[in-house]
């Protein structure tokens, strides 16, 4: 007996990449905002049926922020500790889009960084002990874009 999915064997929805499972299931209420927020995130080459040992730090990282993204709730702090560390800059342009729809929802998303796109999109910017000596001592709070 085969198991199937909208005439898809579980073998053949499993070899599937997120952006061909959008197409594939793009009345599917329940699956597309999950999908959305992958493709959002950056993941839409990865396969459904791909390991999560197999995902780098950021993918991981992104797939996290593509979970957070399906789950609708709002007014949830989520924080980042250097999420765009190591990473290209086509995945910190997602990881952006999506931390961006995030804020757009309602949460609050602390982020600790110094990559310079994030610093771009930041509405707050708080520098903790950037000089030398007794200045060190300083924390500075500048409102980012509005």
């Amino acid at each position: 007996m085969a198991v199937t999915i909208r005439g898809l064997h579980m073998g053949d929805l499993l070899d599937m990449d997120i952006e061909r499972a959008g197409q594939q299931f793009a009345r599917d209420r329940r699956m597309m905002p999950r999908l959305e927020a992958a493709k959002l995130c950056g993941l839409g080459s990865r396969l459904l049926g791909e390991p999560i040992a197999r995902l780098e730090r950021g993918e991981w990282v992104r797939l996290l922020l593509a979970c957070e993204l399906s789950r609708g709730k709002e007014r949830d702090l989520v924080l980042l500790d250097r999420p765009a560390g190591g990473e290209h800059p086509q995945d910190v342009d997602a990881l952006v889009a999506g931390l961006g729809r995030l804020a757009e929802k309602g949460s609050t998303v602390l982020v600790v960084e110094n990559h310079p796109a994030l610093l771009e999109v930041a509405g707050y910017v708080i520098e903790i002990g950037c000089r030398e000596g007794n200045e060190g001592r300083k924390i500075e709070v500048k409102k980012g874009r509005e």
